[in-house]
């Protein structure tokens, strides 16, 4: 999984997100700014959520993890309720896009998920593919539970 973070060049550049630290900016694709992280802790042995989308954008993630749904969509949905068919926000190479979610499904396995707080503006973008992202909220319930 990836997110977008202040490159060294002062442009958004894709890093591998268990390698994320309280030293990035995270960049928000809807206000084209770099977010300040508050912390980052792992949380083991989460449930994982696939989103797919028609423009290839996927993201894996707990079920809990806010996605948007349209660029005014401002806190996000569980992933978890989206369904093929729904629509999702995606970043595809730094720029927005609309779509709709073809895969929406519990993958029947349980990982290492990252809980991020961001200080400002909470909205990101994630995925496996560094060009094609999907736009979420960093708004969820505090771990050590179930989010």
């Amino acid at each position: 999984q990836y997110v977008r973070v202040l490159g060294e060049n002062g442009r958004p550049r894709p890093k591998m997100v268990g390698f994320l630290t309280e030293t990035d900016l995270m960049w928000n694709p809807v206000s084209l700014e770099f977010e300040e992280i508050e912390r980052v802790e792992v949380v083991r042995g989460q449930p994982i959520f696939e989103i797919e989308c028609q423009n290839g954008a996927r993201g894996f993630s707990s079920f809990s993890h806010p996605v948007l749904r349209h660029a005014d969509h401002q806190t996000g949905d569980p992933v978890s309720t989206f369904r093929p068919g729904d629509s999702v926000l995606t970043e595809i190479s730094r720029g927005l896009h609309d779509t709709r979610a073809t895969v929406a499904r519990e993958t029947g396995r349980t990982g290492d998920v990252l809980f991020i707080v961001m200080k400002g503006g909470k909205i990101y973008s994630y995925g496996d593919d560094q060009e094609k992202m999907i736009v979420c909220h960093n708004s969820k319930p505090e771990p050590p539970g179930e989010f």
